[in-house]
This record gives C-alpha cells, structure tokens and sequence, in this order.
C-alpha cells in the first residue's frame, strides 16, 4: 500500500529546481521593482510575486525565506519613502520659521550697527575736544549760548534821570511829615535813612531820560508849551490840592494821599503833559499808571546801610496812630523840570525849567 504523503526524491530535485529558479527570477523582479518604487514612490507587483503571494505557490522553506526577505524590503523601502516625505514637508513647514529667524537676526545687526555709530560718534567728539580742535566744540557752545541768552533777554528799562514835579512848600504840611518821621523813628531807629528830606517833598508828574544839554533845554520849552493845554483845567479848578491819611506801596514805600479832588486835578494835568511830552520825543521812562503821591519815606535806592541793616518793610506798627492823619493843602502855581540827585541851596533838586501858572506867566531856565 502506497503511503499518499510519501513523495518520489526527483520530485524533490524537481521542485527544488523550480524553487531555485523561482527564487532566482523573484530576485530579478525584486531588483526591477525597487528600481520602480524609487523612481515612482509607490510599489507593484510582478506576476511571479503575485504567484508567490497566492494560495497555490510553491511550499518549501526557501521560497517562505524569499518571501519573507521581499516583503522586508518593500516595507523597508515604503518605510524610507515615507520618510523622505515627512523630511519634506517638515522642511516646507520650517522655511517661514527660518524667515523670521533670519529677519530677527537682520535687526539685531542693524540696531548693534546704529548702536556701534552713535558710541564712534561720541568718541569722535570727545577727541575732537581733547585734542585740541576747540573751535569747533567752542563753536557749538556758543551758539547753544547765544541761543539762551536771546531766549533769556529781556528790553533792559531806560532809567530816568530827570522829572517834571509840584513842589511842596507849605510848612503846615512840612511839620506834619516831620512828625511822622520822629515817630516811626522812635520805634525803629534803623529806618532813619529812608526818610525822605522835608526841603525835597514834591509830588511827581513825569519821568524822564533827557541825553545832554539840548535835550535839556528842549525839555524846557516842551514844558513851557504845556501851559496853553491846561488853561481850561486850570479855569475849572481851584488848584490847590489837599493831604490826608498814609499809605505805602509794598510795605517799602511810606507816602501821604491826596484827597480825591486834589488827585484828579493831578491825574488831569499830568495826562495832557505827558502826551505833549511824547510827542515831541520826549516820553516817559514809566509805563505805570499814574498814582499821585507825596513819599515820606521809601526802602528802595541806593541806601547802604539800610542793606547793611537788612531792614526789607517798614513795620505798619510804627506808623498805625498816624494813619489818618491830615497834613494840610498845598497851592500849585508851578510845575518844575527837576534833575534826580542833583540840589540846590535850599535843598531842593535843581530846577532846569519851572513853568508858572501865575498871570504872569513868567517861565525860567537855569
């Protein structure tokens, strides 16, 4: 009895024949097809493969061993191209990265570069000052200079050398101020210099800076032209002008009031001379409004030892009772062309011009 799974020995010669020329042409189709999945990037089957694969192929452990070394190189294969395209994309998806990250570094050269020239800048500078090249740092110091001082100047305030005044003489009114002075005098002994001299008490109209003596004399005639201009304030008033109560300017200028009546018969002759005045190039050095006033004494000047005292206010105290006083009225019959720090005999400023309000009408100049 024959034994059905015993096989003929050629048979094995026979199908280890076709085993080894199976396997030989499956490595020739193999080398075929990696040639075509490198070119392609995909992979196909040869018809001996596909035999392979197929329920009827061939048994034997050498064909299992060649199908299996084929299908380990195809996954090897597919492995690696789907690598190569990862790599790729993965390189397409870094590109906007490294855009920027080039950008990035660009701008931090650029501002290291800016940074570089301003510090090469400042040592060129100060080697051009060290050096010696002065005349150009000098240069710009001094323009830098002249720039504020231009900003910072200010009209410097012609001062005024000369007056126009109504002189005081009534010794009602002479007595009254000296009683002042002793009073305050008693209180502060330090304040005796800012006392205003009795044969000097006036009351000013107008300030003026006059150059020499042309402009002196034409200040005369100037004042002497005035007298037409106030014939019709002079008709209407009594010109006599009344003094009563103290008052001060800032604690440093002490003075006695005028009446009402009195001060705008003033205010009124000291606008009509002011504008004539000006027009004859002649105008005042004070652009203040005019406040009519008799001083008694003043803080302000060129007093050294009351500097020396440091006396900056005249205390309120040490005039309070004498706040209402009254010290009398004075007549105006003259106006006076004075000139500041100059006196005459009986120690009142130098008259250069007085012009009369007498029917007379008599004006002199000295």
């Amino acid at each position: 009895m024959t034994n059905v799974n015993q096989r003929d020995p050629s048979t094995y010669h026979k199908c280890g024949d076709v085993t080894r020329d199976q396997e030989l042409e499956n490595h020739q189709h193999c080398g075929k097809n990696t040639n075509t999945l490198e070119l392609s990037g995909g992979f196909s089957e040869s018809p001996s493969e596909q035999q392979v694969h197929s329920p009827t192929a061939p048994a034997g452990d050498d064909v299992e061993d060649s199908n299996l070394f084929t299908m380990d190189t195809e996954r090897s294969e597919l492995s690696q191209s789907f690598t190569n395209k990862k790599e790729t994309d993965r390189n397409r998806d870094n590109k906007p990265l490294a855009l920027d990250a080039l950008t990035d570094q660009k701008s931090g050269a650029k501002y290291k570069q800016r940074k570089g020239d301003k510090r090469k800048g400042k040592e060129q500078l100060n080697a051009l000052s060290d050096v010696g090249n002065a005349d150009a740092a000098g240069a710009c110091v001094n323009r830098h200079n002249v720039s504020l001082s231009q900003r910072n100047k200010r009209p410097k305030r012609i001062q005024p050398n000369f007056f126009l005044a109504v002189r005081i003489h009534n010794p009602q009114i002479h007595a009254g101020i000296k009683v002042i002075q002793d009073s305050i005098a008693t209180h502060s002994k330090e304040l005796k210099p800012a006392f205003v001299s009795l044969a000097t008490l006036h009351v000013t109209l107008m300030v003026m800076h006059l150059e020499d003596a042309e402009e002196i004399q034409k200040a005369g005639k100037v004042l002497h032209q005035c007298k037409t201009s106030l014939e019709s304030i002079l008709a209407k008033n009594a010109m006599t002008i009344r003094f009563s109560g103290l008052g001060h300017f800032g604690h440093r200028v002490l003075y006695a009031k005028l009446e009402e009546e009195g001060s705008d018969f003033l205010k009124s002759v000291e606008e009509i001379v002011h504008e004539i005045f000006t027009k004859e190039g002649i105008p005042s050095t004070d652009s203040r409004e005019y406040n009519p006033h008799m001083t008694v004494m003043k803080l302000i000047g060129h007093n050294q030892q009351l500097r020396r005292s440091g006396v900056k206010k005249i205390p309120e105290e040490s005039y309070a009772s004498w706040v209402d006083f009254n010290f009398g009225e004075e007549p105006v019959t003259a106006l006076h062309l004075c000139a500041m720090g100059e006196k005459d005999i009986d120690g009142f400023y130098k008259c250069m011009a007085t012009m009369t309000f007498a029917d007379s009408d008599e004006t002199s100049s000295s």
